[in-house]
Order: structure tokens, then sequence, then C-alpha cells
């Protein structure tokens, strides 16, 4: 505006400065109003993208839901490796999977790893490895914590999100759903 004043001259005298004037406010008002709407829409998936992150309860591990039917187990996975009354194991390359049953359906889904095997299923963000302090960092701290006998290990007990990690050596060795009888 002021180049414009400059090079005009004494002519700025006879500018129509109420139409300068109410564009100069519109150029604003579009300005400040693209601005608004990007920032409204950066905020929405901002907060869209924090609560996917947030943990969720979770009834599903290795493709198997709580409830489901031991037939439907049986279709899915295929012959247990090991059975053991209502138990059922699957051993797989990285560790193996616990199934427990009650009245003839899925009650429990547990996952445990194999030693020396990096490649493993995590559930909310937790995978076998994860230290306490991860798993507090993520999930928040357990509301309830059962120790062994021996002092060795711990269960994190997150009934909310139907989920229970177990500890060694300050890292997850195992974790599994649904409704499980600590030893």
């Amino acid at each position: 505006m002021v180049i414009l004043l400059v090079s005009t001259k004494h002519r700025w005298l006879n500018w129509n400065w109420r139409r300068i004037v109410k564009a100069c406010v519109k150029g604003t008002a579009i300005f400040v109003g693209v601005v608004g709407f990007s920032l409204a829409i950066i905020y929405v998936a901002v907060q869209f993208t924090q609560h996917h992150k947030r943990p969720q309860r979770i009834s599903q591990l290795w493709g198997i839901r709580l409830g489901t039917t031991k037939d439907d187990v049986l279709f899915l996975k295929g012959t247990p490796s090991e059975v053991d009354g209502d138990s059922w194991k699957y051993y797989l390359s990285d560790g193996y999977y616990t199934i427990g049953f009650d009245n003839n359906s899925v009650r429990y889904i547990i996952y445990t790893a194999k030693i020396g095997k990096w490649s493993h299923p995590s559930v909310n963000g937790i995978t076998i490895g994860s230290t306490s302090g991860e798993v507090i960092d993520r999930l928040g701290v357990p509301p309830h914590i059962e120790r062994s006998k021996s002092g060795l290990s711990r269960f994190y007990i997150y009934d909310h999100l139907n989920l229970i990690l177990h500890l060694e050596r300050n890292q997850v060795v195992s974790f599994g759903i649904g409704e499980i009888s600590l030893p």
C-alpha cells in the first residue's frame, strides 16, 4: 500500500478509499476463514488419531473371539498340537497359543513367546519384550498386580481391557485375554 501511495504521488487523494478498505477487509476475512477452517480440520484429525491410539477392550486374539465354540476353533485353526482337558495348545515357530474352554466356548486365549524370537503379535501396542515402564506408559497403572510366590514374575491385570500381561525380569513374556485363572 505504501508503494502504491509513493508511486502515485498526489493522485492518492482521488482514490476510492471506501472500496480499498472493503477489499482489504474482505481479503483479511477470507484469509482468516481459510486458516480457521484448516486449523479446525487439523484439530479433528488429531483428536481422531488420539482416540484410536487409546487402549481398547480386547475380545479377539489370533483371529479367535472369546465365546467361539470348540468346533469353530477346530475349523479356524486345525487340530491342536496338544490337548489337556479344556485347554488346547497350538505351537508355532515364534511361540504358542493356549486356548481355554468353558462349556464348549472359548474362555481365554494366551500367547506365550519362544525365547530369542523377534516377531510377535501385539495387543494395544504391547508386545513380548515390552518393559513394565512401556506397559504403564501405554496402558496406565494396572488396576491389579499379582506377584508369583517366588517373586520372579508379576501379572498385570487390566480388567477394563480384558487383558492380562505376564512379566518376568521386567519384560512381558506372555499375554492373554478373557477369564484367566492365575497360577
